[in-house]
This record gives C-alpha cells, structure tokens and sequence, in this order.
C-alpha cells in the first residue's frame, strides 16, 4: 500500500459520497494486510473531520456488494440496539458506513476499484498484544457483539469466503493435498497428519450438528482478535467491534475458536489466565445467546495451509494443551498488525 492517498483521487472518493470540505491529507492507516486503508482529513472553515477511506481487495473480496449488505445491516442493527439501551456515544460504538450520493456504499474506479468511506472513532486505540485485562475487555467487546445481534436474521448475511470454516471440507483438501503428495514432504509431517485424521470426528462435529440443526446460525464475526477492537485511548474500555468484511452466518464456537492474539511468530504459547480472561469476558458479555445443546468437549477449527508441497492446511482455532497443561499451544497463520479495518 502507498504511504498515502494521492489527494486528486482522495477528492473524487470525497465528491462521490457527498462531503463537503476541503482534503488537506490523506495518509495511510494502520497494517492491515488484505484492504488498503487510509485516514483522510477534510477541512470545513475552522474544524478538520476525518474518515477512514478504504479500497476493497477484490482478489479475497469477489462481491463487495454482498459485504456492503452484511455491515450495513448489522452495524444498523447495533446501532438501533445501542440507542434503544440509551447509549449516548453511538459514533464511537459502532463504525459508520457512509452511503454516496447515489445511495450505495462504494464509488468504482475507472480501473474498477472499489472504495468505500467509514466513521473514524475518535480517541480510541488498539492493540496486537495485550495483558489480561485487555484480553478481558476484548472478550467482553466480541461478547458484547454477539449478543446486540442475538436476534439479528443471521441467515440473511451473504456469505462473502465460502466454506470458511467448513471443516470437512477442509479435511477433504487434506486428503487431496496427501494423496497428490507432490513435493514428497508428507513424510515430514506424517505425525501431524496422523494426529489430525485421528480428530477428524471430533474436528467435524460442529459443522454436523449446525447441518442437522441442533445448533442454531448466529452472526459471527470470524476474526475475533484484540486487533480489531477499538478501546478508549483513557478509560481503556471497549468502544467497537471493526473490521467487518467477514461477517457471515455460522456458530458462535467459530468466533470463540478464533479469539486468539497473534504475536510476531506462528507458534504460540498463551498461558492459560489470558486465555481464562478473554473467554470469562465474552461469557459475561453474551451467555444468553449460547445454544442450549451442550457439548462434552470443544472442538474448534485447525486452519493449514499448502505451499509448495504438503504443508499444514487449515490450522486455525483446534486448541491443543501441552503436557504441562499450564499453557495453550495455537498454530496461527502470520501476524498482523492493528488497524481500524482489514
């Protein structure tokens, strides 16, 4: 992504959504590493606003209409939820997505880019690493999400990643990709191999019981990191659930499987208090909205992937305890950095 916006295009994007002012900087926001995303400064007379400009990656994105149908809807939803609870500071609670002068939520590039205008919430911060208590709150904020949209129609949201946490799916490219063996590697990883055919009952329960019904759809954000919670930059207090391109139906065990903090290596080592604080915050936030089928066990999702060979294909949430049980292992894909939006 380019250090910043050039202002002629920050202009058009500006015009096209009907905001008035003058741009005087536009500069890059955050890391993330899918969108490209930037912090764009509009002056009025005496006063400067700012906006998040961002421009949807359409090679992970295919259909950023059907985004625009997710977050539009839900962050409405919260926000009606929110007002209706009383809540006084709704601007800093729940991104705006700006609607242009046609009534749509993108303005399209000649070259066929599409970007998009969000609220920026002012004084707020987030993190990429945290101690227990902002685990805690990170907790409480995704809890907190959950349930501002128990009863939001979750079967509605379009599904922008398909069979993102479909599991068996998943173990069927497993078969493949050790089957094919192209590289000769399985051999390097046969033990892993071994260890997650040997799971794959367990691995595969949630997407069966979601398939017969006995557990229910929910909204479910799907990248359930401190990094994409806005705190107070002086209370520290949980301000709003971002990055939202991810919103999709599915179970709330995949947002629970996926709270997990991403460091500057792949491999993890999360002593269990921190994991403790984040799920007793999301529990006090949203034990309401759990499904009353209960499960012996928690069998949350391995995400691997294949490079070159057979490498680990989807390790992303199985949790496994090492044999001190004093510590949480996690495989997790790279680190990303924090950022108000993807």
């Amino acid at each position: 992504m380019n250090s910043n916006l050039p202002l002629g295009l920050a202009n058009d994007i500006k015009n096209a959504f009907g905001i008035g002012g003058e741009t005087v900087k536009a500069e890059a926001f955050g890391n993330g590493n899918i969108n490209d995303t930037y912090l764009v400064y509009i002056q009025s007379g005496d006063s400067v606003a700012r906006y998040i400009f961002q421009r949807v990656n359409r090679a992970v994105f295919t259909n950023p209409e059907d985004i625009a149908k997710n977050v539009s809807g839900v962050t409405t939803h919260i926000a009606n939820k929110l007002r209706l609870a009383g809540e006084k500071d709704i601007e800093r609670r729940v991104v705006k997505y700006y609607r242009n002068i046609s009534g749509g939520y993108y303005h399209i590039t000649e070259s066929g880019d599409y970007w998009r205008v969000m609220s920026y919430i002012y004084d707020s911060v987030c993190f990429d690493t945290a101690d227990n208590t902002l685990l805690f709150n990170t907790g409480v904020a995704f809890g907190e999400f959950q349930r501002l949209l128990s009863d939001f129609p979750a079967e509605t949201l379009c599904v922008t990643i398909p069979d993102f946490h479909n599991t068996p799916a998943r173990y069927a490219q497993l078969a493949l990709a050790a089957g094919a063996d192209a590289f000769s590697r399985l051999c390097e990883v046969k033990a892993e191999y071994d260890y997650l055919l040997s799971q794959s009952e367990n691995a595969c329960r949630l997407c069966r019981l979601a398939d017969s019904g006995a557990i229910p759809l929910r909204v479910v954000h799907n990248d359930t990191k401190c990094n994409n919670v806005m705190f107070d930059a002086k209370t520290g207090k949980n301000l709003a659930v971002v990055d939202l391109d991810t919103v999709m139906p599915g179970l709330i065990a995949y947002d629970f499987g996926d709270a997990r903090i991403f460091p500057k290596s792949s491999l993890i080592r999360m002593p269990l208090r921190h994991l403790q604080g984040a799920m007793s915050g999301r529990y006090a936030a949203a034990f309401h909205v759990s499904s009353s089928t209960r499960l012996p066990t928690v069998s949350l999702p391995l995400h691997w992937s294949l490079r070159q060979g057979f490498l680990l294909i989807i390790f992303a949430a199985t949790v496994i305890s090492n044999a001190k049980r004093n510590a949480i292992i996690l495989y997790a894909p790279a680190p990303r950095s924090p950022s108000q939006g993807t």
